[in-house]
């Protein structure tokens, strides 16, 4: 990615998202100068995400091989920014489940490069789906590229206590891909059981 390109995003799981989560959302927004906010697990059809005044809202809902609504994604995108939505096939299992689901948008800053950002949320993100989920981007035309959101991916390259299949894929993707993780090993979710990082931030080098 380019370091001179300013924009403030970010990026977060949000367990469902709520009335209450989007009042909370719409005061933080209120407050802070954020350009976009990428939202993961939604649990929400499309036509109930809500919209947040000042934002253009982009979203996708998913329905499980049970016909429930789960996970799902949202993108905020402040007013001013300037993007296009981008038609991203979410790769699948070998089963034909669903192994990432993916929202993505070339965004147009203004005097600064363009970029791909797509937000995501993983089900099981093998060095498979993970290439075919970068395949199915490079279409864009834009190299430029920043992966947010929860990979569900444990190592300790990003601050993980143990690692698992998942994030050795996703290891193994990034040095192939020349990506980096911009994570700098701060637990990234916090329950009863205690933290975990397995919500990432990966950009292209350079």
């Amino acid at each position: 990615m380019d370091s001179n390109i300013n924009i403030k995003i970010i990026s977060f799981n949000c367990g469902g998202l709520s009335s209450v989560k989007v009042a909370n959302i719409k005061h933080y927004l209120q407050h802070n100068a954020v350009h976009i906010l990428c939202v993961q697990e939604t649990r929400l059809s499309g036509e109930c995400v809500r919209p947040i005044p000042g934002y253009h809202l982009e979203s996708k809902n998913h329905v499980n091989a049970s016909g429930c609504v789960a996970g799902g994604l949202a993108l905020y995108i402040r007013h001013d920014i300037q993007y296009e939505v981008l038609q991203a096939a979410d790769p699948l299992r070998g089963d034909g489940t669903t192994a990432i689901e993916v929202l993505a948008i070339v965004v147009h800053p203004a005097r600064q490069s363009s970029f791909t950002l797509a937000n995501v949320y993983s089900r099981g993100c093998s060095i498979q789906a993970l290439r075919s989920l970068e395949s199915s981007l490079r279409s864009s035309r834009h190299h430029k590229f920043l992966f947010t959101g929860d990979f569900n991916a444990h190592h300790p390259a990003w601050g993980g206590s143990k690692s698992c299949k998942f994030g050795e894929d996703v290891c193994s993707w990034m040095d192939e891909s020349g990506l980096v993780v911009l994570n700098d090993g701060s637990p990234t979710r916090f329950d009863g059981q205690g933290t975990t990082s397995i919500d990432l931030s990966i950009v292209s080098a350079g």
